[in-house]
């Protein structure tokens, strides 16, 4: 299994991009950075769907929503 990190910040242009790049190279799940909104996680979800999964990174106190597994999977 791969990971590998990508850049969100300029969605869809960069970050969106940039994962479905490495979806398309074979990557098993792509780590998004600093989601900052539903409307992205979104975004990265529906640029990876069907190439990779897609890891959320939430904490207390970072830039991306706390979203319960359940808002995830509504979002892709």
């Amino acid at each position: 299994m791969m990971c590998r990190w990508a850049k969100a910040r300029g969605l869809p242009r960069t970050g969106a991009v940039d994962a479905r790049t490495w979806g398309e190279l074979g990557v098993d799940i792509v780590f998004v950075e600093a989601l900052e909104s539903e409307d992205e996680f979104a975004r990265a979800a529906d640029a990876l769907a069907g190439r990779a999964w897609l890891m959320a990174n939430m904490a207390p106190h970072s830039r991306s929503p706390v979203l319960t597994a359940e808002r995830l999977g509504a979002l892709g």
